[in-house]
């Protein structure tokens, strides 16, 4: 997804503010990335500040997600940050690193799906309330109650115990 800097590159301190939704597939995000429902809203701000360009701004999507503690399907929205430096291209002194532009274009991919894609909690859960499944007979602790022993100790952890009422 490239940018357009022509109109701020004439005037040194000048910025312009952007408002977009756009789709997964435009971030190179697949299923296997994650899994977003409708589009992605980003809002941000491209700024020269003299020598370099300068982008600020917000990306947001609802992931479906699964619930870590009962595997139930549900919606989670996520907000990822994102704030880089562009360097015209050919600027000396500047690691392989550091983001260049040529041709008053800055592609903002990358930044921006990396940006959404940290956002995403590795686990999380449908609510902080949530039961989950009982690690016995697996029913869902949300819904039904089950009349399994919650103290039942693994037989191979049996001497442990015994160690402990000493």
């Amino acid at each position: 997804m490239k940018i357009s800097i022509a109109n701020i590159m004439k005037q040194s301190a000048a910025k312009e503010e952007f408002i977009l939704k756009i789709t997964p597939n435009e971030l190179d995000i697949t299923s296997a990335d994650a899994l977003i429902e409708g589009d992605i809203l980003l809002d941000f701000t491209v700024a020269n500040v003299g020598d370099v360009i300068l982008l600020d701004g917000n990306v947001q999507a609802v992931f479906l997600r699964v619930c870590g503690r009962c595997t139930k399907e549900y919606k989670l929205t996520c907000v990822g940050e994102f704030k880089e430096k562009f360097y015209p291209a050919g600027t000396l002194g500047i690691s392989e690193e550091e983001l260049t532009f040529a041709d008053d274009l800055i592609d903002i991919t990358q930044i921006v799906r990396e940006g959404l894609l940290l956002a995403e909690p590795i686990v999380s859960v449908c609510s902080e309330d949530c039961k989950g499944l009982c690690p016995t007979c697996g029913i869902d602790r949300n819904t039904d109650e089950c009349t399994c022993d919650a103290h039942e100790i693994n037989p191979k952890f049996e001497a442990l115990r015994q160690l402990l009422k000493k």
